[in-house]
């Protein structure tokens, strides 16, 4: 079984959890992303992929808006 990060479990509203898939190693980020996007994009490139949370290890997936059509 993997190492998981000890760091403090913190629930902010920016909250991102980020897995490895070969290391097993669970990080997470408190709105970093918003003052730095290049660490997110440089996560990325290392293979690391964003989950929903440190217990739900499923792949995130960003909430779709929809705009609503208009009646003719």
């Amino acid at each position: 079984m993997g190492a998981v990060n000890s760091a403090p479990i913190t629930q902010g509203e920016n909250m991102e959890y980020w897995k490895h898939p070969s290391q097993g190693r669970v990080q997470s980020f408190d709105g970093e992303f918003e003052k730095h996007p290049e660490k997110k994009e440089e996560l990325e490139s290392q293979g690391w992929f964003r989950i929903k949370g440190r217990d739900d290890w499923s792949a995130f997936k960003a909430k779709k808006s929809y705009k609503k059509k208009k009646k003719k």
